[in-house]
């Protein structure tokens, strides 16, 4: 259990062969460690995760209060600090040759004959050894090169001095003529003197001078390692910390990796409040109906609305066995329904915090819970929540009376645990998210599966729609997919999302779809633009795991959930959604389209086989494209966004001015099938199309 805790008290996901290494030294054989892993899983104190196919398995704590319970003795903590502190340097040493400092150094080598070296790290540690070493020969060998010349002088002078009494007393006898000379001798002793006074103090300055160089240089040194170690902490720690370390490498030396990371770590939002629980870490958060509370689930069985603004706790809900792992509050904000590791789920009082139902009926741990938007029906899923799901476990969705409790669907067919569900905004769908590498719609009244989304290489973990027929995935495989099922057949993808470095959580929607935040294992949380799939924003104040991610109502701010504690930021900065207010309403009732290269326009086609061009940065609607008599099947902006190509079922290729709506050409295509397929050239010159006819057809543009 200690080796899956950090030297800061932090959860660690440790791969099974690193496990498996760090016990060897402790004299644990490999049957052993795995039989004490397997029975910890059962007794749920651990979570387990597949890495990938074929890879090991990971493992973790499973709930963030056993660190309480584990208690580090002075000496592991300290191996495991050298240990934590190699790893982090180890990259940056690979990347850049960037060194351990003295300090540093301090800190691993009393525990080196404890640490898992890789031929890398002892590279590093001897030469970091070796650089350090060197930097002291110099400063001592300077200080004892100034020693030597400050005593020669003194010891020159002295003699010399010396010298010119003894002859003085041998010559008191002589004339006048030879007491001259002996005048003129001191004098020259003197300023013999005089002149290696003036040498030794010049070699003194050169010495300190090279000394003050090679400080100079360790400053720079010890500037770009603090500047990499703040931006490593902008990655996977923490954003206060980030600060830190940008201001101390900027002060210790204005470089220009100092400068940037500075600027980069400025750049990074930090979080507005933190809402901690004393009765149990937060597993989960999200807004009320009306953005001024929010709900929380407690790991270990506390559930507690908050007050957005001020983040006081306003009610604690008593009644939960175990714990809880989602909460949503209804459309209206009167009810809560909670969804736990005790098989059922909970309906509850908002504003008492009295329980109102139980929704008995799930075999295994109920891993989400929410609201259908008319506030009549639940969906739960279901499966194991700790460890992998085996053939016996939970792999349902279910479909509730929201009022009276009872149980009105089941909806089966996933083949592992089911991860989310949850009601379509505005159309009968529900859509489930599984460990079997598949996202379903059904239809939310009969419970017939509808659509299967395939082709995750791992798993998902979550899924939902947005207020229109959008709807978002997040993956086991980093990455998240945004789909638009604008029919039973018509399913296309839209944009994936990639940035993440390990298993995403969960993917919500902005109140208008413009944009989604992910949550993520790599201790971040995004934000994307939902039809460039292009990332806005990185959320890095989080110590831990993100498990959850979502909008306010109004966009304006976020909450996250990491580490124990809910985290809420504000999202002021709208900048992919200036203007476009009201354009999501309006793609509701379209079908396919189109982003021009620049994403400064897009337009849609509509079951009356016309299309609808809007300007991206206003909302404002451009024209609209009339002409075609059957469905339109393809379209392609020009490289500048001022026209746009379209090909119909009827057999025509039609050429348009975007911004005028004028009608440029129109001409028969003659493919013999539909044209799947149409793009302009680099220079807009030449178009060409693609049909289910096998064949390409190359036009003059």
């Amino acid at each position: 259990m200690e080796a899956l805790v950090t030297a800061e008290k932090r959860r660690a996901l440790r791969p099974r062969d690193d496990l498996g290494v760090e016990m060897a030294r402790q004299g644990v054989d490999e049957a052993t460690l795995d039989a004490v892993l397997a029975q910890l899983v059962d007794g749920r104190l651990l979570r387990v995760e597949e890495r990938g196919e074929g890879a090991a398995l990971a493992y973790e704590l499973a709930h963030d209060y056993l660190l309480e319970e584990i208690q580090l003795d002075p000496a592991a903590q300290a191996r495991k600090a050298a240990q934590e502190l190699l790893a982090q340097k180890l990259p940056y040493y690979a990347r850049d040759g960037l060194l351990l400092s003295a300090d540093e150094l301090a800190i691993i080598n009393p525990q080196r004959q404890w640490l898992a070296l890789s031929d890398e790290a002892g590279r590093l540690l001897r030469e970091s050894q070796a650089a350090v070493a060197q930097r002291k020969r110099l400063t001592m060998g300077a200080i004892v090169v100034a020693a030597a010349l400050i005593l020669a002088a003194i010891l020159a002078a002295v003699l010399i001095q010396s010298s010119a009494v003894q002859e003085q007393a041998n010559l008191q006898g002589t004339a006048a003529a030879e007491q001259a000379i002996i005048a003129s001798t001191a004098v020259a002793a003197q300023d013999l003197a005089a002149r290696s006074e003036e040498e030794a103090m010049a070699r003194l300055h050169a010495v300190e001078t090279a000394q003050a160089q090679t400080e100079a240089e360790q400053a720079v040194s010890r500037s770009q390692e603090l500047a990499a170690r703040a931006l490593l902490a902008l990655e996977s720690e923490s954003v206060s910390e980030a600060y830190s370390l940008a201001i101390y490498a900027h002060k210790t030396s204005p470089t220009v990796e100092s400068q940037r990371t500075l600027y980069t770590v400025l750049q990074s939002p930090l979080p507005e409040r933190a809402l901690n629980s004393p009765q149990g870490a937060i597993v989960d958060a999200s807004f009320g109906p009306d953005g001024k509370r929010i709900v929380s689930a407690g790991g270990s069985g506390g559930t507690a609305v908050w007050d957005a603004d001020t983040g006081e706790k306003l009610v604690a809900f008593q009644g939960d066995t175990e714990a809880v792992t989602s909460a949503r509050f209804s459309p209206d904000g009167s009810r809560i329904v909670t969804a736990g590791t005790d098989d059922v789920a909970r309906v509850w009082d908002a504003n008492t915090g009295q329980q109102l139902l139980v929704l008995e009926g799930h075999t295994n741990d109920v891993l989400s819970a929410s609201f259908s938007p008319d506030g009549l029906r639940i969906v739960t899923s279901g499966g194991e929540y700790a460890w992998l799901c085996d053939t016996e476990c939970d792999q349902t969705a279910r479909v509730w009376d929201a009022n009276s409790g009872e149980q009105l669907l089941v909806l089966e067919g996933h083949t592992d645990r089911v991860s989310s569900a949850a009601f379509a905004r505005y159309e009968p769908y529900i859509v489930t998210a599984s460990w079997d590498k598949t996202a379903r719609v059904w239809d939310a009244q009969t419970g017939q599966e509808l659509a299967r989304l395939e082709g995750d290489t791992r798993g998902l973990t979550f899924a939902s729609f947005g207020r229109s027929t959008w709807l978002v995935t997040a993956s086991a495989d980093t990455t998240a997919h945004v789909v638009d099922f604008w029919a039973v057949d018509q399913i296309r993808e839209l944009a994936i999302l990639r940035g993440h470095t390990d298993i995403l959580t969960s993917a919500q929607f902005s109140p208008d779809d413009l944009q989604i935040v992910t949550a993520s294992h790599d201790r971040t949380a995004r934000i994307w633009e939902t039809l460039s799939g292009r990332q806005l924003a990185v959320l890095t104040g989080h110590s831990g795991v993100v498990q959850s991610a979502g909008f306010s109502p109004d966009g304006t701010r976020i909450v996250t959930v990491s580490a124990g504690s809910a985290l809420i930021w504000r999202h002021a900065d709208r900048k992919a959604e200036v203007g476009r207010h009201n354009l999501t309403d309006l793609l509701a009732g379209f079908g396919d389209f189109r982003l021009s290269p620049d994403f400064q326009y897009l337009a849609a086609t509509k079951y009356d086989h016309t299309v609808t061009a809007w300007d991206l940065a206003t909302g404002r609607r451009l024209a609209r494209l009339a002409g075609h008599q059957d469905r339109i099947t393809a379209m392609g902006f020009s490289h500048d966004g001022r026209r746009l190509a379209t090909a119909s079922k009827d057999g025509t290729l039609r050429l348009w001015d975007v911004h005028s709506g004028a009608e440029l050409v129109a001409v028969s295509h003659g493919h013999g099938d539909e044209v799947v397929s149409v793009a302009f050239s680099a220079d807009d010159t030449r178009l060409v199309t693609a049909s289910e006819d096998n064949s390409a057809r190359v036009w003059d543009a």
